[in-house]
């Protein structure tokens, strides 16, 4: 049996992943009562799309039954004022945001505005400007909640970034805050909560932090939308999802794609994800679903890697528990052209390393490092730490034969385009397993560049390129 065929009945058992329709549909309405559908694609980390991409992929989110669409900020609006925050980053403007929010509208999409404000606040804190809001000289991704103007600037933001939106809600993120007692979390929270309503919105903002402490989601305001995020197979959804339930806060579960920091997705964990997200959800009253997809890294992976796990999480609402060669088939369905068993595929390729990993992934790591993750792979046998010359060897056959499987003749140009980059990225690792790291500069960078500027505005490519095409990972990444 191939790597692929093992995977295909290993998934099987896992989820009960025999193909199954609900006796009747599930809808996806926006209105009030009903249980929403929305993808979010983080433009922070990295890319920030052109105008023609992201209408791109509304259009494909739309035919799927999403109903909402975020779009991830933490820098990459152009704020009147903070120019020195966002230059570098070619962000999306107050009129692209207007023109956006239209086109989803058209699409039967809610574009629901979006900007973390408390954690994550790093590209704002290292300039001076912003500095003495941190919560420490050492914790300098954080907002400190106890300066009056930490509240004072989120609101300024707010008052440029909502008017650009027709919808009244409105996700502040808030997650992921370090070095903050729950207390002034709370505390901060609340303020964030007034200021929003303030301004005739509903605040969604990720539960992570309330649910590390259940016993104080009870201080959340009643009318906040919780945003229950976790994207390993193994996150327990069943649990935190009855924490909300209890707590009689409206929730969304939120799975992810499982796209980032892998170079080419990872298959398994995401149909697993999806599965139990849906099931928690069914299960204590959700009153939304979103698929996730983050950029971390200097996001290095096309976005043609995300389609599997936004197609399974829209057909598992319908009553469709994929296998991974019905997902496939569902893919090529959704894009008009052959790529689902080749994605299918690719998603699988870490696996054959047989090293374990956290929310990333092996190949991914070994991309990104370069002379300072040693001779990659160390050659050693398989019982022992490392990974062989031979088992990386097979991982590249592999990755080959996936590539192969795609049809592209009719394919639009974008979806070439991301082909041409799996293909640049299995080269890459390849001349890293190699020690050839001079080539990765020299020859990988040039073309990475050329199909990044293709999708994506200038802003964060060159970040993206010394985080994943340097001889060695600087230090701090």
């Amino acid at each position: 049996m191939t790597p692929f065929g093992r995977f295909c009945a290993r998934v099987c058992l896992t989820t009960g992943a025999a193909l199954l329709t609900a006796s009747a549909p599930f809808s996806v309405f926006a209105g009030a009562g009903r249980t929403a559908l929305s993808y979010q694609l983080d433009v922070s980390r990295g890319k920030v799309p052109t105008m023609p991409t992201v209408k791109r992929i509304v259009d494909i989110i739309a035919s799927l039954g999403y109903d909402q669409f975020q779009l991830y900020t933490e820098h990459a609006f152009a704020y009147e004022g903070h120019e020195t925050v966002w230059r570098s980053c070619s962000p999306m403007t107050p009129g692209e945001i207007r023109e956006l929010d239209a086109y989803c509208a058209s699409k039967g999409v809610e574009l629901v505005p979006n900007q973390n404000s408390f954690g994550h606040f790093g590209q704002w804190l290292q300039y001076s400007k912003y500095a003495h809001l941190a919560q420490s000289s050492e914790l300098r991704s954080a907002l400190c909640p106890t300066n009056a103007e930490s509240a004072a600037l989120v609101a300024s933001l707010y008052d440029q970034l909502l008017p650009c939106f027709r919808s009244r809600l409105f996700n502040v993120g808030c997650d992921e805050v370090q070095g903050v007692g729950q207390g002034d979390y709370l505390d901060f929270l609340s303020k964030i909560h007034s200021l929003v309503a303030e301004r005739g919105r509903t605040m969604m903002f990720w539960a992570d932090i309330v649910l590390e402490h259940p016993e104080t989601v009870a201080r959340v305001p009643k009318d906040a939308i919780a945003l229950n995020w976790g994207y390993d197979a193994a996150y327990d959804f069943e649990k935190t999802t009855s924490i909300l339930r209890r707590s009689g806060l409206r929730f969304y579960v939120c799975p992810g794609t499982s796209a980032w920091c892998s170079l080419v997705g990872q298959t398994t964990n995401m149909l697993i994800n999806v599965d139990k997200a849906v099931a928690a959800g069914m299960k204590n009253g959700a009153a939304g679903y979103m698929m996730t997809d983050w950029g971390d890294g200097g996001y290095v992976q096309p976005w043609i890697v995300s389609v599997p796990g936004i197609v399974a999480l829209a057909d598992r609402l319908k009553g469709v528990r994929h296998t991974p060669q019905s997902l496939a088939s569902r893919v090529d369905e959704v894009l008009g052209f052959r790529a689902g068993e080749a994605l299918a595929e690719m998603g699988v390729l870490d696996g054959l390393v047989r090293l374990k990993s956290g929310n990333d992934t092996i190949l991914w790591r070994m991309l990104r490092k370069g002379r300072k993750f040693g001779k990659i792979p160390e050659t050693k046998k398989d019982s022992e730490t490392g990974a062989s010359m031979e088992r990386m060897r097979e991982v590249f056959a592999a990755w080959d034969l996936a590539l192969a499987k795609a049809d592209l003749k009719n394919a639009p140009q974008w979806a070439k385009d991301d082909f041409a980059l799996l293909k640049l990225l299995r080269d890459a690792l390849e001349m890293r397993v190699n020690g050839e790291h001079e080539r990765v500069v020299e020859e990988i960078r040039p073309k990475y560049a050329e199909l990044w500027l293709r999708q994506n505005r200038p802003g964060g490519l060159a970040e993206s390129m010394v985080q994943n095409f340097s001889e060695t990972l600087p230090a701090g990444m």
